[in-house]
């Protein structure tokens, strides 16, 4: 039985894998590790096909900033967030103002230890009593079957570690300062799915 999260401390267990900003890329003990990004790659291409690559490097941009500021508020109560977003991350203290939230860790990197792929927890946070996985998203549509695709591959993740939480959420943090908090069910069926078609990719 997966022992529920309910400190920082029950995530030590985790092996460290090597993370590179630059390229965004994942690896452990030298070894490649697909992201869960990259497995995700087709759905992802058949929702945002179309959109001007600039556009989307502005969004990647601004949740980049919004996540960091998100981050440096849940550990030490400080503003670290650019003018041109604060409306974004105002939506964020209004959530934790507006519900009982008791983060319990930010930005945690971790990898399947079966299926070995890769990928960073936006948050885990004890929310109205129940021990939430959220990923936190800023842009201005929200796409809840990819959240549910992207939730699942986490959540099975920490699975492999016997490790879990109670609930799976995304928080969308608005351009206009409001919030939308949705709990999310997980698609781990669709998930395995784009595995399989990212291996059928990779075969000679």
């Amino acid at each position: 039985m997966n022992k529920l999260i309910t400190k920082k401390e029950d995530l030590s267990i985790l092996d460290s894998i090597e993370f590179k900003e630059d390229t965004h890329t994942y690896k452990l003990q030298n070894a490649k590790l697909f992201s869960v990004t990259q497995i995700m790659e087709n759905l992802n291409a058949n929702t945002y096909n179309g959109i001007d690559q600039s556009v989307m490097q502005t969004a990647a941009n601004r949740g980049s900033n919004v996540h960091y500021a998100c981050e440096m508020y849940d550990l030490y109560g400080i503003c670290e967030c650019k003018p041109e977003h604060i409306n974004y991350f105002n939506a964020y203290k209004d959530f934790k103002k507006e519900h009982e939230v008791k983060t319990i860790a930010n930005e945690v990197r971790l990898y399947h230890k079966t299926l070995q792929y890769a990928g960073t927890l936006d948050l885990i946070s004890i929310v109205d009593n129940k021990v939430t996985l959220i990923d936190i998203k800023t842009t201005a549509v929200l796409h809840t079957k990819l959240v549910a695709v992207q939730l699942a591959a986490y959540l099975d993740a920490l699975n492999s570690y016997g490790l879990t939480v109670e609930q799976v959420a995304t928080l969308q943090l608005k351009k206009d300062g409001t919030y939308d908090y949705e709990i999310v069910e997980p698609d781990l069926k669709t998930f395995r799915a784009c595995m399989r078609i990212k291996a059928w990719e990779l075969m000679k």
